[in-house]
């Protein structure tokens, strides 16, 4: 609330407006660091600053985890990329080798030579 204040106010007449209570004014008005610091608020408040803490730790560990798995997908993708043009590659130096012409001029040098008429048949009685 918002109350007028004279500018002829005295001294006494500001202090009889002041808090009377013990305890400080703070910046927030609600949070009293006092209060928060004695052993008993702290020991009552340990089980779930360490709850907290765990979920903080498994929090960064599974972060570090999902890191570690991206890497190793990207890497398993890379080398399958260069196994699958491998093998492309490796496909199509078989295709040209396997061709009619490509075995002729390989068997040559062993002294073999294609068969210029159909081949006969050989019957046995």
């Amino acid at each position: 609330m918002n109350t007028y204040k004279p500018k002829n106010e005295t001294r006494e007449q500001q202090t009889e407006r002041a808090p009377k209570s013990g305890r400080r004014i703070n910046l927030f008005g609600v949070f009293d660091p006092e209060r928060y610091l004695k052993a008993q608020a702290v020991g009552k408040h340990l089980p779930f600053v360490l709850y907290c803490s765990v979920l903080t730790l498994l929090y960064i560990a599974n972060a570090h985890m999902v890191e570690k798995r991206i890497r190793s997908i990207n890497k398993l993708e890379n080398e399958l990329k260069d196994l699958r043009a491998e093998y492309i590659s490796l496909k199509s130096d078989l295709m040209y080798l396997s061709k009619q012409s490509e075995v002729a001029k390989r068997v040559e040098v062993a002294g073999l030579k294609e068969l210029q008429s159909a081949p006969k048949k050989i019957y046995i009685d």
